[in-house]
């Protein structure tokens, strides 16, 4: 019987800040997008592993499978017996015409043989459980990144990989990334209701929604956490001790709440895994929520902010309507403070030209203030700085961490 994700922890390796939870900040322009069929199975893209056989700990664990870098991969419990099983959410129901298997980044070189080899794909649009039909039998080679052209178009929203055999090692079984690639049938599915109280790696933790704005906190280190969602990702900033410790993450909850899956970055680097299902009833964290919508709190607490919720059309400066409840935050706190004043800082993703980046980052900073002038705020209280892919908060290596890149930041000026 397979475990769901959310109630197999593994080991932690280091207690350092919390997480974040990312929905997509702002719309990528062409230089920010990788291909015109997206790989559907990392969550940038919205895909959540549902359930899974066996892993080896955190630090191998088989939502690594999503994290769109073969450098971090899953591995199977020592010794445990084949066939090992993953189960994996889309977004949305999908058409799929290939899929990829990346072996590498296994650990050939001490242990040779132990990349998987034979591996069965199912597909159900039934259910995470059931409905499932086998979509093709493929050989993943050793050490290397497989592509597999699937016999014909296929719907799927759960997909299964089973496993069969590696390439001889008599113990360990690893597989670095899953990759689907396709078209979504519809807009992204939006999730039941983020709001509520789960059971994390990181302690108790609770979100509250409100449309797009989430705000948080978890009993680690007193951790808060502030951001948005577009209804199945989530992206935010999370402080610890007063504000001393920040950093970002990105979240997916599954189509039935039951599944929270996440990763986190400090000092623009990926640290560890972030996860959990819904707490027990009668489970409440100690902590307390941000006051008022958290961005007035995060610049007491260390004069900055990072936004995320400021959204624009590709490869444009053009605000996009759903950002207004976030640029109303902003112009909240500049109204309950008259004698704040702000720089507003637009950042890129390391995608493409460095120069066209630094310029499209300074037109959407601009475009910020001119919302915010617009709605009554002189401009001298005002600056608007396009800094570009210089400053990264996340990798640029995975599509999440370019997504928590593409941001807003507001800075106290003094």
């Amino acid at each position: 019987m397979m475990a769901p994700i959310s109630t197999v922890f593994g080991s932690r390796a280091c207690a350092m800040g919390a997480l974040m939870v990312a929905a997509s900040g702002w719309a990528a322009s062409p230089s920010e997008t990788a291909t015109s069929q997206q790989d559907l199975l990392n969550l940038d893209a919205g895909a959540v592993v549902v359930s899974y056989s066996s892993q080896w700990d955190e630090e191998w664990a088989a939502l690594l499978l999503l994290d769109d870098t073969p450098a971090k991969g899953w591995s199977a419990g020592k010794g445990t017996e084949l066939p090992h099983e993953v189960v994996v959410e889309l977004a949305e129901r999908s058409r799929l015409t290939s899929l990829a298997f990346d072996n590498s980044g296994a650990l050939e070189a001490d242990y040779p043989g132990l990349s998987a080899r034979g591996v069965e794909v199912w597909a159900s649009t039934e259910s995470p459980d059931s409905g499932f039909e086998k979509l093709v039998e493929a050989e993943a080679k050793q050490g290397e990144r497989s592509v597999v052209k699937l016999p014909e178009p296929t719907e799927a929203i759960w997909l299964k990989f089973a496993i069969t055999s590696n390439w001889g090692h008599p113990e360990y079984t690893e597989l670095m990334e899953l990759e689907a690639y396709g078209d979504p049938l519809g807009a992204r599915d939006e999730t039941s209701e983020l709001a509520g109280v789960y059971d994390t790696n990181y302690e108790l933790m609770r979100f509250a929604q409100d449309d797009q704005q989430v705000r948080g906190c978890y009993d680690f280190r007193g951790g808060t956490l502030t951001g948005s969602t577009d209804g199945r990702v989530v992206q935010f900033e999370w402080r610890e001790k007063e504000g001393a410790l920040v950093g970002t993450a990105v979240m997916v909850l599954s189509h039935s709440g039951e599944q929270l899956n996440g990763l986190w970055y400090q000092d623009g680097r990926y640290q560890g895994l972030w996860f959990g299902s819904p707490a027990n009833p009668g489970q409440e964290p100690a902590c307390a929520l941000p006051a008022g919508d958290g961005l007035e709190q995060s610049l007491a607490e260390s004069g900055r902010a990072i936004v995320y919720g400021i959204r624009f059309d590709v490869d444009s400066a053009q605000l996009l309507a759903k950002s207004t409840a976030t640029l109303k935050e902003a112009l909240g706190a500049l109204q309950n403070q008259p004698d704040l004043a702000l720089i507003v800082e637009g950042h890129t993703d390391a995608a493409g030209d460095t120069a066209y980046n630094r310029d499209l980052s300074q037109r959407r900073a601009d475009a910020v203030v001119n919302w915010l002038v617009e709605h009554g705020v002189e401009r001298k209280r005002l600056e608007a700085r396009g800094a570009g892919e210089a400053r990264p908060v996340a990798s640029n290596d995975t599509a999440q961490g370019r997504a928590l890149n593409r941001r807003v930041e507001l800075k106290r000026r003094e």
